[in-house]
């Protein structure tokens, strides 16, 4: 010990204020805390750190949640440590099903709830490496200025909270009138995915151990967006011990797969397409880390999921002949996910649900279930570019304007076969019903039949224009619940896509392709099938004096064509490797 040198470090406020509420006066307290045992600066150092987060926090006796000092006076801008302690002291009452069946109908507790809004709201539940931190965790607490409780006890408050979610809000907009949405959307918030992370990532013995880890690498990424990273290559390294398909799942083996502090270099039992290595470019991360999970899922539906870190100041390109893309068009980013960035979860739905599902509970399969798709190579030099065989359907010939705020027009209406003029019409053609859905029910299920009734309600109740407004239905307390739920789905379907009608071989609209499309669709694109991914997708020809190339445009939804109609008229199903079939080159 005495050869230690003690020099002056530097920490944040926030830190300062966890070590000093966190000491003891009664006994040593030893913390492990990444902003001092990591240099920050140095990506070697960090990167083998990172690899051993499963061997720290799995170990750790307790992991302390620090949300900062505690509730401010909005009068004072002062800490309110009788307000902090009010929100805990509710939160334990939130957790009687009997109280909390009174609270959600109380008037005089509205400023408790949106105290615990606030807190839901804090920057911590947005991290990404909390996702680990937590998850690997035998017992974790949750700390705010002096008040102390147990992780698992406000996990449970919070899922309570998204179940009373609508009660909540209402009770709160008739406290305050002039605030429509006085909570918006929690559940695209962290406080709530974090929640159900914990309880779905692993399957645990009694005293916290992990026994199993649940989840592959593909799904952590694909699913956990409310959170964001300072480094944007941490998207993929932060979720790397929790997933079950890395090696670094393992104490033991991530030990041996690190990368050296001393030499830089990685070790053989590291897959060099996911150990951390922080010198890498986003762009180079993200075609890596999409090309380990094609090999791990034998699916191409990767491609069709918005997960994908937005490059700080830079500004994607028009997909014009020969673009500079910042990032290849198959590297699908976060921005089209259905609550956006973590940062824009807060203002609401930006975009509809993925069409693909979670990975391996998708039941949609458009072309070949359980074969390896067709992908020969992604090229590297100098951009990447993805190679996949596949077949194409048509081209678009007749696209709507998006269907902002789930408006849907008139003219989409008609584009799906509706004729409102037609008194003799007492059922809603298959293809527009089925297509507003996506053909889906709760969970991936089957549509439910009852959903043909639900729709036809729904148009004899549209806009003077003709226009159905799901938005307007929703809010209108006399519509039935039944109603509610079908408009509901129909939302997490439709929102910000546009409605396209093939071109055809026919001038008869029923003999067209119908469906939907990403919201930068364009007329003239391609309604393509890729082998390997579970739905149709668009793609834009790109055709020079020496080249062709395509551009990914994103997936669709085509009616009849989503369990792989299209690969068996007129010929037997495509065998792999797809022998004959066109083969499509990505940029």
């Amino acid at each position: 010990m005495s050869n230690i040198t003690q020099k002056t470090f530097w920490i944040r406020p926030n830190l300062h204020a966890a070590l000093v509420e966190l000491r003891s006066t009664k006994k040593p307290v030893n913390l492990w805390v990444d902003a001092l045992c990591i240099n920050q600066k140095d990506d070697v150092e960090k990167a083998a750190q990172v690899s051993r987060m499963n061997e720290i926090y799995s170990e750790a006796s307790n992991i302390c949640i620090w949300l900062g000092v505690g509730e401010m006076d909005p009068e004072t801008s002062e800490v309110n440590p009788d307000g902090t302690k009010q929100t805990f002291e509710f939160i334990c009452d939130m957790l009687s099903l009997k109280r909390l069946d009174r609270l959600i109908v109380d008037p005089t507790v509205a400023g408790r709830w949106l105290a615990f809004v606030e807190l839901m709201r804090n920057r911590w539940f947005s991290r990404r490496w909390v996702v680990q931190e937590l998850a690997l965790a035998k017992q974790a607490t949750v700390h705010y200025g002096q008040q102390v409780l147990q992780w698992s006890d406000f996990a449970d408050a919070v899922a309570l909270f998204v179940t009373k979610h609508d009660q909540i809000n209402r009770l709160l907009k008739s406290h305050n009138p002039t605030d429509p949405d006085p909570i918006g959307d929690m559940r695209a918030l962290g406080a709530n995915t974090l929640a159900e992370a914990t309880n779905n990532l692993f399957r645990k013995s009694k005293d916290g151990g992990i026994q199993e880890r649940l989840l592959s690498l593909e799904t952590l990424v694909s699913t956990l967006l409310a959170f964001e990273a300072t480094n944007p290559l941490d998207t993929v390294y932060a979720v790397l011990s929790i997933a079950n398909d890395t090696p670094y799942s393992n104490a033991k083996t991530a030990a041996k797969t690190v990368t050296s502090p001393t030499s830089g270099q990685v070790a053989q039992l590291g897959d060099p397409r996911i150990v951390p290595n922080y010198d890498k470019s986003l762009a180079e991360l993200c075609s890596d880390f999409i090309d380990y999970c094609v090999e791990k899922s034998e699916s191409l539906d990767i491609i069709c999921r918005h997960w994908a870190p937005i490059p700080k100041d830079q500004k994607q390109p028009l997909l014009t002949l020969h673009a500079e893309l910042i990032m290849p068009t198959w590297v699908s980013s976060i921005a089209g996910s259905a609550f956006g960035a973590p940062e824009a979860a807060l203002q609401g739905r930006s975009n509809g649900d993925s069409l693909v599902g979670i990975p391996k509970l998708s039941t949609a399969a458009a072309n070949t279930p359980n074969q390896i798709p067709s992908v020969s190579k992604i090229a590297k030099c100098p951009t990447a570019v993805l190679f996949a065989k596949g077949l194409c359907l048509d081209t678009i010939g007749k696209l709507s304007p998006r269907a902002a705020q789930g408006m849907i027009l008139q003219e989409v209406l008609e584009m799906g076969g509706w004729n409102d003029d037609d008194d003799d019409l007492k059922k809603v053609p298959d293809r527009l019903w089925r297509t507003l859905v996506a053909d889906r029910g709760p969970n991936d299920t089957n549509a439910p039949s009852w959903y043909h009734r639900a729709c036809l309600e729904c148009l004899a109740q549209v806009t003077q224009n003709g226009d159905l407004s799901t938005g307007a239905l929703i809010e209108n307390t006399s519509t039935a619940s039944t109603m509610v739920t079908f408009l509901k789905r129909v939302q997490q379907v439709v929102w910000n896509r546009k409605f396209l009608l093939s071109k055809g071989t026919k001038e008869d609209d029923e003999e067209k392709l119908f469906g939907l499309a990403p919201t930068n669709a364009q007329e003239g694109d391609l309604i393509c099938i890729l082998f390997g991914c579970s739905v149709p997708v668009i793609l834009r020809e790109m055709r020079s004096e020496d080249d062709c190339y395509y551009y990914f445009i994103g997936e669709s939804y085509i009616h009849e064509m989503m369990d792989g109609e299209a690969l068996t008229l007129g010929k037997s199903p495509p065998e792999f490797p797809y022998h004959g079939y066109q083969e499509f080159k990505i940029r």
